[in-house]
Formats: structure tokens, C-alpha cells, sequence
């Protein structure tokens, strides 16, 4: 181990995405950073984002783009913008592409980036202690941490310390909640973790029935909050399996979903819209009159996946076989433009990609990452409770404010 003299010590835990990008600008500060992962590799959650790709930023991002800690993500969005982020990544030799808004590596391979933070702790003399769980974090008098854990022997002392464990989503990759303990030992709340942009479970016999397809479509979903109705809605390519639903719209308002069903599992249904992107009830109406000899669903035959026709028959109380009435077309159409999915659960976290819930945001400095509770701690990462959306939202808030996280705490 190298000298580590006057300077400053800094422990970081967490090798993700925040805990990699605070030791490297710790260390470009001029401290002695020590970075800690329970996992025999770093980085490996992060090697496996965007289907490997690694979606880390968007060519925009604002408050809007988050469910949770808005306001705070898009104020860390405005310190580190995507234009500096690329930038940063540049400067670490990875050249990106953005298409479509989504930037990722110009390699489309995550293991580029993991690959450039790891080179670029070597570099800038980060000692990476792998396979090392930090258990607990104490406060001395002197104002100093010790860290202890299986690995630490009689603990280990620093001057500041940056907690950046991630969540409990993808626990296969290494996902825990022993951030949120830590944070706890020096002074946190945390609101109660749950998966987030995750498929959405339903025991309705039918899912066997639509099992593999995708539609675009809509899922609206609503709930009772403290006596007042409120809603997450989105539209894109629609998923349906044998489980219930999934795709990016369902991602998007999963973590919604999962808050409201841990407080009551009776409480909320999807709503989704399965007529193509256009079609108007009068068109509809008009095609009825075009094929009146059609049964039901040779009418639908067209306008929807053939696996759904079926399941749309049904939930329109036909048999599918005979031509519809009047009464019958109605319902053909409200099937199709609202059908009521009743939901029972989410894909948990082990297929979640990232978690809702955390350490509040207000309990920290968005201008560089200090805790409000603890001198000294610093947080970053998925631990705060911060959620965006799909796009590189949740990879941006997690680099920029472990960028925050290592400046301030390395100067």
C-alpha cells in the first residue's frame, strides 16, 4: 500500500457505478481513496445494464425523467449535465453514440465502461479492496470512521467516507441492502426499499392464453393515495406473458405499482389499451359495417395480434364465432380500449433493475453529496432514493452525484 502521508483518507463503499466514479475523482482531488465491494469483481452489476450495453446517460435530462427525488435528480443533472458526462467518460477513453437519445459506449458494450473506471482507479492509485463486505461504520469522537467487517481485522480508519452500496435489485449481481444499514448506523432514515422498473405479475387464467405477445399499446394504472385517486400512465410495445405484462411502459410505472401494492394488494389494476395507435371508434364502426358477415373475431383479425383476439372475445363476454350485434361491438370496443387486468405482484428484485426507496433525498446536499445528518459521510447512488425512468435516468443520477460525491469529499 502506498504512503498515504498528510493527505486526506477516504473509504469508498461500493463498486458500482457512484462508488467507482466518487474513487476516481476522490483521487484526482488528491486523497487516499480505499475502495470497498463485498463482491469478488467491481463493477459487475453495471456490466450487466442495458441488456450489456450501458445505457449511462440521455442526450436530456430534467426532473421529469424521475418518479422519485425529482427535484434532486434534475438539480444533480444540471451539476454534471450529459454533455459533461460524456465528457468525463472521454476522458476516461470511452468514446459514446447516442441514438435516439440514449447514449451508450461507441463499443455497445457495457464491459467498456467497467472496464475504463477500473483502468482509471489504477491510474489514479485507488486501492480496491474486492471481496471485502464493510459490516458497520462507527463515528469517533475525533471526528474520524472506522470501518468494520469480516475482512477488516481490527477496523479501518478514514477521514471521510462515501456510501454508495446500490439497492437490493439484481441481488444475483450483488445487490444488497447493507447500504441502507450503514447509513442507518450514522444517523439515516430510509424509506422502506421496493423493486423498480420490473415486469408485473397477474394470476389471470387467460395470461397463459396471450403468452409471448407485443402490441403497442398503453397500461394506465390508479390507486387510492390518503383518500385521492392518482395514476401512472405510459405507452410503447406492450410485453404479454404467461405471468402478466411487461416492456419499457410497464418498467416505467412498475415502482408505482409495487408502493401501492405493499400497501394494499387488493388496491390496484392495470388498465390497457390494445387498438392500434389511430383507430377511432367510428373507424372501428365503420369496419363492422365493411364485414358484416365477419364474426368477432375474424373482425379483430388485422387490427390485433392473433393470440389476443381470443382473449379480447372473451373479456367482451363472445364466443368469438358469431357475427356481433350492436350491443356486442360496444363491448368489443371498451375490451380493447380498456381491458382490466387485475395485478397480484411485481417480478421482485431479483428481476428489478434498479430500486425505489432509499435514504431520503433531503437528508443530503445535492451540490455535493453531504450528508445533513453526519459530517464527513457522503451518498450517492441507488441508495438515495432517487428513481427514473428507462433511458439512462437511473445510470446519469448515479455517476454524477458519485462525481459530486468524490470531488467534495477528496478536496
Amino acid at each position: 500500500m502506498r504512503s498515504e502521508g498528510t493527505r486526506k483518507v477516504i473509504a469508498v463503499i461500493g463498486a458500482g457505478a457512484a462508488g467507482m466514479a466518487a474513487a476516481v475523482e476522490a483521487a484526482r482531488a488528491g486523497a487516499s481513496v480505499h475502495l470497498f465491494d463485498r463482491n469478488d469483481r467491481i463493477g459487475r452489476k453495471l456490466a450487466a445494464t442495458g441488456n450489456g450495453r450501458c445505457n449511462f446517460t440521455h442526450a436530456t435530462v430534467t426532473a421529469a425523467d424521475y418518479t422519485d427525488g425529482a427535484a434532486f435528480a434534475g438539480e444533480l443533472a444540471g451539476r454534471v449535465t450529459p454533455d459533461e458526462l460524456r465528457a468525463w467518460f472521454e476522458g476516461l477513453g470511452v468514446a459514446s453514440v447516442c441514438r435516439s437519445g440514449y447514449v451508450y459506449p461507441a463499443t455497445n458494450q457495457a464491459a467498456t465502461v467497467v472496464e475504463a473506471l477500473r483502468l482509471a482507479l489504477e491510474e489514479n492509485g485507488v486501492t480496491v479492496h474486492a471481496g471485502c463486505a464493510v459490516a458497520d461504520i462507527r463515528r469517533e469522537a475525533s471526528g474520524k470512521f472506522v470501518l468494520n467487517g469480516d475482512s477488516l481485522g481490527s477496523g479501518f480508519s478514514a477521514d471521510r467516507v462515501v456510501i454508495a452500496c446500490g439497492g437490493p435489485a439484481g441481488p444475483a449481481l450483488g445487490g444488497t441492502e447493507s447500504g441502507y444499514t450503514l447509513a442507518k448506523h450514522l444517523g439515516h432514515t430510509v424509506m422502506a426499499p421496493v423493486p423498480a422498473l420490473t415486469y408485473l405479475m397477474s394470476s389471470a387464467p387467460f395470461c397463459k392464453a396471450w403468452d409471448g405477445v407485443r402490441v403497442n399499446g398503453r397500461v394506465e394504472l390508479s390507486w387510492k393515495e390518503d383518500g385521492q385517486t392518482v395514476a401512472a400512465s405510459d405507452a410503447g410495445e406492450l410485453q404479454l406473458t404467461k405471468n402478466g405484462i411487461s416492456g419499457i411502459p410497464v418498467f416505467q410505472v412498475s415502482a408505482r405499482a409495487a408502493r401501492a401494492l405493499e400497501s394494499d394488494p387488493a388496491a390496484v389494476s392495470a388498465v390497457l389499451s390494445f387498438w392500434p395507435e389511430g383507430l377511432s371508434e367510428e373507424a372501428f364502426y365503420r369496419r363492422a359495417a365493411q364485414f358484416p358477415s365477419r364474426s368477432a373475431a375474424e373482425l379483430l383479425t388485422g387490427l390485433l395480434p392473433a393470440k389476443l383476439i381470443p382473449v379480447i372475445c372473451r373479456g367482451a363476454a363472445s364466443d368469438g364465432q358469431t357475427p356481433p350485434d350492436a350491443a356486442a361491438l360496444e363491448r368489443l370496443w371498451q375490451t380493447g380500449k380498456a381491458f382490466t387486468l387485475r395485478l397480484t405482484g411485481t417480478g421482485g428484485f431479483a428481476h428489478a433493475q434498479v430500486t425505489a426507496g432509499g435514504v431520503p433525498v433531503e437528508e443530503v446536499d445535492p451540490a455535493t453529496m453531504e450528508s445533513r445528518r453526519c459530517s464527513g459521510l457522503y451518498l450517492a447512488g441507488e441508495v438515495l432514493d432517487v428513481t427514473g425512468l428507462c433511458g439512462g435516468f437511473n445510470l446519469h443520477a448515479a455517476f454524477a452525484g458519485g462525481i459530486l460525491a468524490g470531488r467534495a469529499a477528496g478536496a
